[in-house]
């Protein structure tokens, strides 16, 4: 009983500990007290409270949307390994998954299942956000990319800086990460 005790008490301790200390933040990049500014995200559209720092994130992506004309409901990929919820936060269409895991031993592999499992026309008129700074991105994306449609016919578009979504494991020379936002070249 006193093993099972000793075994549990670490996690049991990350469950409850913010119930006491509202500047605990397991992973997260600022308490939840300071979660306190709205912003609208989505389609429907949804209130999220966030930080002033990843509040600053979202307007940044949003405007880089806007600034290259992406529309509401429109098919988007995305690679960056763990930007979770920009596809909800573009207001855009997932393709086959809303995030694809990165990082992990076999990441490329779902992202070539995942690929191969939908029709070329799809692929062809998706948006993609890729990251080649994140270490957790999906990797030679675009060789899995080119043996599926025979080649890339997507052009960058826009890029955008986001602060890392979580506060271990990060490169320590870097406070953010880039990401770029690419169009099928079939749209004008």
């Amino acid at each position: 009983m006193i093993v099972l005790l000793v075994a549990c008490l670490p996690t049991f301790w990350l469950q409850i500990a913010p119930w006491f200390n509202l500047d605990y933040t397991y992973r997260l990049n600022a308490p939840l007290i300071e979660q306190k500014y709205p912003i609208s995200i989505g389609n429907p559209s949804s209130t999220i409270f966030v930080d002033a720092v990843m509040r600053d994130n979202i307007v940044s992506f949003s405007k880089m949307l806007s600034s290259v004309n992406f529309a509401q409901g429109t098919p988007l990929l995305d690679l960056t390994g763990d930007s979770v919820g920009l596809v909800y936060a573009a207001a855009g269409k997932p393709v086959g998954v809303a995030w694809l895991f990165g990082g992990y031993p076999g990441s490329e592999k779902a992202f070539e299942y995942l690929i191969d499992s939908i029709d070329e026309a799809v692929l062809k008129n998706s948006w993609l956000i890729t990251s080649n700074d994140n270490p957790r991105h999906i990797k030679n994306w675009q060789a899995s990319w080119l043996r599926k449609l025979g080649g890339l016919n997507h052009q960058p578009v826009g890029t955008v800086c986001l602060r890392w979504p979580y506060v271990w494991g990060n490169p320590p020379d870097k406070n953010c990460y880039e990401i770029t936002l690419w169009k099928p070249s079939n749209l004008q």
